[in-house]
């Protein structure tokens, strides 16, 4: 690469950067929503020609310089790497770009060192070393990004899975112990769903943590005063869940797990107040605060 070949480069980029940051909102509405562009009376072609030429001008002065998998890895892998750390547009921007720069800068940087320790006559393409070096950084978001990232979106899932036992476990000794009045036997509990042994003895185990369960003789269960509590705010929850579902079959898709949702934190206040007056009527409205329950 010549000294030429930078500065053009480089002037093209800056011009680039320009008319991103002058028409972000514009590029933005037509990437996303060009219908909603052309009510609003912007000239959405012409626009969108003028961010195809701005791509189009960046390959085609690149592509000499560079190569074409160069370009193609430049273009691509910081805006999808950068995807992992934000939700936000113009974030992401900015992010892709410092990626690009360190990206190109190290690759740049490990190609011209390579001749420090292997011999002049096999030296480190930049090239590749740089679709290496992109690769690599994809790799490291894909993996260890903070919320989208495969380890954090693990972690998620697993706490939910937790979530969903525990809430379930809570309900079912709810049910089964007339509300709380009697303990229950491990097995009777472990005959009632399709739990696995070791999956209820962990369920159990975090419960009596807690503070949740007591153990009582004969490996027999008993909500406390706190989880008697929690487990009547579960079950109502999921009563009133089925009682929404059963009058919007409609909308039962668009929620995974009824243990898991809040009904006060995505159904109308009215709503839930009808529900649970509907519930009440039915003598199957839990109370929250109940006597009875061992400490």
């Amino acid at each position: 690469m010549l000294f030429n070949d930078v500065l053009l480069i480089g002037g093209v980029a800056l011009v680039c950067l320009i008319l991103v940051s002058l028409l972000f909102k514009e590029f933005k509405v037509i990437a996303f929503d060009p219908d909603f562009a052309g009510t609003q009376g912007w000239p959405v072609l012409a626009l969108d020609l003028l961010l195809m030429m701005m791509i189009a001008l960046t390959v085609v002065i690149g592509l000499p310089a560079v190569g074409v998998v160069l370009i193609s890895a430049l273009l691509i892998t910081p805006a999808a790497a950068a995807r992992f750390w934000t939700d936000r547009l113009g974030r992401m921007l900015v992010i892709s770009g410092v990626m690009g720069l360190f990206i190109g800068a190290i690759g740049t940087l490990v190609s011209a060192k390579s001749a420090l320790f292997l011999s002049d006559r096999f030296p480190l393409p930049a090239g590749a070393v740089i679709v290496l070096v992109a690769a690599a950084m994809f790799v490291v978001s894909l993996l260890f990004a903070p919320k989208r990232g495969v380890i954090a979106r693990w972690k998620i899932q697993a706490r939910f899975r937790e979530k969903v036992e525990y809430q379930r476990l809570l309900r079912e000794m709810y049910t089964a112990t007339a509300a709380g009045t009697r303990p229950i036997a491990f097995d009777e509990l472990l005959s009632r769903r399709s739990w696995s042994e070791d999956d209820l003895q962990e369920t159990v185990r975090e419960l009596r943590s807690e503070g949740m369960v007591k153990t009582e003789q004969h490996d027999r269960l008993t909500l406390t005063n706190k989880g008697l509590r929690q487990a009547a705010v579960v079950t109502r929850g999921y009563r009133l869940w089925k009682l929404y579902m059963m009058q919007q079959p409609e909308l039962a898709g668009n929620f995974v797990d009824l243990d898991a949702e809040s009904i006060d934190r995505i159904v109308a206040p009215e709503t839930v107040a009808r529900l649970e007056s509907m519930l009440d009527q039915q003598g199957r409205l839990p109370l929250i605060s109940q006597p009875g329950a061992t400490s």
